[in-house]
């Protein structure tokens, strides 16, 4: 036989969380931290200060993105769906509490939705390398100077290369493929090796092992290589082999060539290998795994071809190579900035 005590305690309870949820809501909506009303409410019985510490978890769960665009829509689709529900309820107190008890259980889903939809943010600063053990089992190594935000949830695995460059050890899951994202490209894969380097203004893609597509972002399907709806007309995904490294930059085609991989991976060793490489490029690698200074060419040296070996981070001995070997002379300039320009 229930216990009327406790099944009255129960009930008051739901209606204090459901009161305290719409007080959430209330102060939220008209942009205070409390008012008369809600502190006399909240000293009218411990019951209020348990519902409110209840319902104030998921709230600091979304914590500062509670003013964000998305959350935003999120929470009044939320209060929407709310009322609609108490609707056409009888009574005068309990659509209030209906609404309540339905805008605590939404606040509660929007701060987990909230918490997936958000990607986990990874950043290297200038001259620092790091390795970052993903949930799925993956590895990714991070280079200097990368930012790169991961989303895994039970049916994607999806990243973003913004900047920099990293080395993918992809953990096979073949329900869920691994999707990086790198500017206008998007590589897919499931048990597999690569890295992305977003050099100068392009995407290079190398595959170490196992295999990878490659497609255009404007071509992809929501799955990854799908096309759209304008297949007809879209570049066709490009399927890498052990060894094969793809460039692709606007208004350039797409090539793949075999370079050698001790090269390409020398950065995990903190050495920066360059195999007749324009010197804008080098400038701006070199300027990548610098801590403090930076290396720019000028245009009008920008395409003297450059090979060499250098220790990340070294742009002394870099300077001194470059203007030895090739016309170039160093300007240093604002914020200790070192210019490569012609030399006279």
């Amino acid at each position: 036989m229930s216990d009327p005590t406790q099944s009255q305690r129960t009930d008051l309870r739901a209606v204090a969380v459901a009161e305290a949820a719409a007080w959430r809501v209330h102060l939220f909506e008209v942009g205070v931290e409390s008012s008369m009303a809600f502190e006399a409410w909240l000293e009218a019985s411990p019951l209020h200060r348990e519902a409110w510490e209840e319902v104030q978890a998921p709230w600091r769960h979304i914590g500062e993105q509670a003013a964000a665009p998305e959350l935003i829509a999120l929470r009044r689709d939320a209060l929407t769906r709310a009322r609609e529900s108490a609707r056409g309820r009888v009574g005068v107190r309990w659509p209030r509490v209906w609404a309540g008890v339905v805008a605590a259980g939404l606040l509660l889903v929007l701060g987990v939705q909230w918490t997936v939809r958000q990607p986990e943010v990874y950043r290297t600063a200038f001259g620092e390398r790091r390795v970052v053990m993903l949930q799925d089992g993956s590895r990714v190594t991070l280079d200097s100077g990368t930012l790169l935000r991961v989303s895994l949830s039970t049916d994607r695995r999806a990243l973003e290369l913004v900047e920099g460059q990293a080395r993918f050890d992809v953990a096979h899951d073949a329900m869920r493929p691994f999707v990086v994202s790198a500017r206008d490209r998007r590589i897919v894969a499931l048990g597999t090796a690569f890295t992305v380097d977003l050099l100068g203004s392009g995407v290079v893609v190398t595959l170490l092992t196992g295999r990878v597509s490659v497609v255009r972002e404007s071509d992809a399907g929501p799955s990854g290589l799908l096309l759209g709806r304008n297949a007809k007309h879209a570049e066709p995904p490009v399927s890498l082999r052990p060894g094969d490294q793809l460039s692709a930059a606007a208004e350039a085609p797409v090539a793949v060539r075999r370079p050698d991989l001790s090269r390409v991976t020398a950065w995990e060793q903190g050495r920066l290998v360059f195999d007749d490489q324009p010197l804008a490029v080098v400038a701006e690698q070199v300027t990548r795994h610098a801590r403090d200074q930076s290396v720019r060419a000028d245009p009008d040296v920008a395409d003297l071809r450059l090979s060499g070996v250098f220790e990340a981070g070294d742009v002394a001995t870099f300077v001194d190579t470059v203007t030895r070997y090739l016309p170039v002379r160093a300007d240093t300039g604002e914020d200790a900035e070192v210019v490569l320009r012609r030399a006279r």
